[in-house]
């Protein structure tokens, strides 16, 4: 069964071998020509999607993230949701898209050490994220969810990208049954954002923090 509804198949069996080939050699493969004898592609269909392993590591974290959202929106009580309830989907959802990748993600993220809050890889997941984290957002100050804060509200999808790095890093090394660390700290960190963008509660904020100090 794909993991991914509406990706194309071959794509798909690119990131496979892609992910197979990363955790079994431990590394990138230094030649394109190489790696697609063992994906059983051309180089020719290779290129067709990608032109280098960067553009396709590229390409893999932004259609999880897709993948998330449409399995999310398609849902058929999604649109009564509140906007807060859908950013929570989203994210539960991208941690099921993503364990069929785990051993891949997790020796690459280990490996790099992750230090950074935009890592290179991220960058068209990141523009996604955002214009889909804009339209919630918009969506909740229309509906009265959110406040409307001037030269504040529209910089908010930019402060909410540091939630799916902070998810993403807690995830690799979470070693809870079911992963149920990471389902208590997605739920506390949209919580606790969207408590600041409600009223600046404080009750988040200490519940989030209690949270992260237990799990240091």
């Amino acid at each position: 069964m794909t993991f991914i509804k509406q990706m194309d198949e071959i794509k798909e069996r690119i990131y496979k071998a892609y992910a197979t080939w990363v955790t079994e050699n431990g590394k990138r493969p230094e030649f394109i020509e190489a790696f697609v004898i063992e994906a059983t592609i051309t180089e020719e269909t290779f290129k067709t999607y990608f032109d280098s392993f960067e553009s396709l590591e590229k390409s893999f974290w932004k259609d999880l993230f897709v993948e998330s959202i449409e399995r999310t929106s398609s849902q058929s009580e999604f649109t009564s949701y509140s906007v807060n309830e859908k950013l929570l989907g989203y994210y539960f959802t991208w941690m099921e898209v993503m364990k069929e990748f785990r051993d891949f993600i997790v020796f690459s993220l280990n490996k790099r050490g992750f230090p950074e809050l935009y890592p290179s890889e991220f960058e068209w997941m990141k523009k996604y994220f955002e214009e889909v984290v804009g339209q919630l957002i918009d969506e909740g100050v229309a509906s009265g969810e959110i406040a409307g804060r001037p030269w504040i509200t529209d910089k908010y999808k930019h402060l909410l990208w540091s939630q799916p790095v902070t998810i993403i890093r807690f995830w690799v090394k979470d070693t809870s049954e079911n992963f149920s660390g990471t389902d208590a700290l997605i739920e506390k960190t949209v919580n606790f954002s969207f408590d600041l963008m409600r009223s600046n509660s404080l009750d988040s904020f200490v519940d989030l923090a209690k949270f992260h100090f237990q799990h240091r």
